[in-house]
């Protein structure tokens, strides 16, 4: 960690993984989740235009680029935030302003610079999230383009965030047909080979005729 940061209960860096705060402070809240490799990165310096009213047009600030450095004068720092129960996947890149709860970022993923992340957003692997990009709650973006594909109806809570609908159905779909064949291995191994179920036991106190 390098800079001003604070992280909130329950909240996990993993080795290997950098929280860098170079224009301003980043604040975590709680049970984020930080990979191997990850790098979350402060560098969202904002223009003073208070200070530059009197000046000429001629001396405006030059834009930013991802993962430059923000120039040292004329300009305030911007607080990096982060919600509750966000997890942030290993080799993905973080430059983002503001990520609400629930946010799901996919290995070698990229957010950049002055983006803002609603709640329960998913962001796949090796995708990147624009500059300066919204994402509103329940975002699922894939590809370079950073485009929302679908939108994810808000039926979570900021407790605790569901797989993406797809995997439960696989998920779902393949764990009824393991407990279907096992059952059924299982009725061929105790009598179910010989055609039939094994007689029930005799009943005590009843004589056998």
């Amino acid at each position: 960690m390098f800079g001003d940061v604070a992280l909130g209960h329950g909240t996990v860096i993993h080795p290997f993984a950098r929280v860098l705060a170079i224009a301003g402070p980043i604040r975590f809240g709680e049970y984020n989740i930080i990979e191997e490799g990850a790098l979350v990165e402060n560098v969202a310096a904002v223009p003073d235009t208070s200070a530059s009213c009197s000046s000429s047009s001629s001396t405006s600030t030059p834009a930013l680029q991802v993962g430059s450095r923000p120039p040292t004068a004329a300009t305030v720092t911007a607080t990096m935030t982060f919600g509750n129960h966000n997890i942030i996947g290993a080799k993905s890149i973080i430059r983002a302003t503001t990520v609400g709860h629930g946010n799901r970022f996919m290995p070698r993923c990229e957010v950049g610079w002055r983006s803002v992340v609603g709640d329960h957003c998913t962001v796949c692997a090796a995708s990147v999230v624009q500059e300066g990009q919204t994402l509103p709650s329940g975002s699922v973006v894939y590809g370079f383009d950073g485009r929302v594909q679908r939108r994810v109806p808000s039926m979570h809570t900021t407790e605790e965030q569901l797989a993406d609908d797809d995997e439960v159905v696989a998920t779902s779909r393949w764990f009824r047909m393991k407990t279907a064949s096992e059952n059924l291995a299982a009725n061929r191994a105790t009598g179910g080979a010989q055609g039939g179920a094994p007689p029930p036991p005799p009943v005590a106190g009843v004589a056998k005729s």
